[in-house]
């Protein structure tokens, strides 16, 4: 864990001192070791985040989430380069799984969250990175921790779940567009 804290404090460190995307202009916001975090992306997880929990839309808002979310891409990014070196891929099978428990907690049929993603201009692609991150993580947890913690394998799903399908679902009881 003080290798993942050391990284991300260098990213931030690196964050400081944005760069320009040359192949595609856009500008970076932060490094993560050899991948790049643009703007573009950050200002797409900060919509992802406003539209999925039903918060009204603001200058303001989008300012004040952009730190803390870009701090959790971040921390996405690092595990999900850990998930790889470790030899540990998401497959389509879990992605499709864990979008279809979002569907069922927030009341949706198969296939909405998609089409609600959609319909408020949020690129899928910005769910698939979050969840990839969080099943990658999820899977790093069983690997290393599993074998000193005694934790079901139910208890671990039942945690990573609740990072996506709390927020949805709040969204959708509190108003939200769903």
């Amino acid at each position: 864990m003080s290798a993942l804290f050391l990284r991300t404090l260098l990213v931030i460190v690196v964050t400081l001192s944005p760069t320009v995307a040359s192949a595609q202009g856009l500008r970076v916001v932060a490094r993560v070791n050899d991948d790049a975090i643009t703007d573009f992306d950050l200002s797409q997880r900060v919509l992802f985040a406003i539209r999925t929990t039903g918060l009204q839309d603001s200058p303001e808002l989008r300012q004040r989430m952009a730190t803390q979310i870009l701090r959790q891409m971040i921390d996405e990014h690092l595990q999900i380069q850990d998930a790889k070196r470790l030899g540990l891929k998401t497959t389509d099978g879990e992605l499709q799984q864990r979008f279809g428990d979002i569907e069922r907690a927030a009341g949706m049929s198969r296939g909405q969250f998609r089409q609600y993603l959609q319909s408020v201009g949020v690129p899928y692609e910005i769910a698939v990175q979050q969840i990839d991150a969080q099943i990658a993580w999820t899977k790093i947890i069983r690997r290393k921790v599993r074998s000193q913690v005694d934790v079901s394998e139910a208890e671990i799903d039942d945690a990573s779940a609740a990072e996506v399908i709390g927020p949805a679902v709040r969204g959708a009881q509190a108003g939200g567009r769903f």
